[in-house]
Formats: structure tokens, C-alpha cells, sequence
């Protein structure tokens, strides 16, 4: 029996998140942007704000969905805010 055995390859830790055909790479592996955790947290601040300074919403006109395989979500979504 030989004294060297081979191990598995290492492999370098990064962030991960769930795998998309459509990734820019082609090994079932997405890469994410590390500035997606600072956007999360500045939309969080910034609803946060709103739900502090808003009253009420009534919605003005029809939502708009996105037309899209890659996003989903809305593009419109009229509102009417009242201030508190």
C-alpha cells in the first residue's frame, strides 16, 4: 500500500446561491455580487423610512408585472401615499 494517498481536490469558499441555467458560468455554479448584500440593506433602510413616515397606500392603477424569463416581479405599481 502506497505511503500517499490522493485527496480531493480544495475548493475555494465563496457565496453561493441556488444554481441557474442562465449563470454567467457554464458549470452549474452562479457567481453573486457582493453588492447585492448592500443594496438589501439600503432598499431595507429606505422602506423602513417610508413605513415610518406613511400612513396609508391606496393603489391608483393596475400593477404592471415583468415580462421576463431571467426577473420577476413588478415594473408599475401605482400608489397613492398619505402622510401620518
Amino acid at each position: 500500500m502506497s505511503r500517499f494517498v490522493k485527496s480531493a481536490p480544495r475548493r475555494a469558499s465563496s457565496v453561493r446561491v441556488a444554481s441557474s441555467p442562465a449563470g454567467p458560468s457554464r458549470d452549474n455554479r452562479s457567481a453573486f455580487c457582493l453588492g447585492a448584500y448592500l443594496a438589501r440593506a439600503e432598499i431595507g433602510a429606505v422602506l423602513a423610512g417610508l413605513r415610518d413616515l406613511v400612513a396609508d397606500m391606496e393603489r391608483t392603477g393596475p400593477a404592471r408585472p415583468v415580462y421576463s424569463n431571467f426577473l420577476s416581479g413588478l415594473s408599475s405599481l401605482p400608489l397613492a401615499l398619505k402622510a401620518s
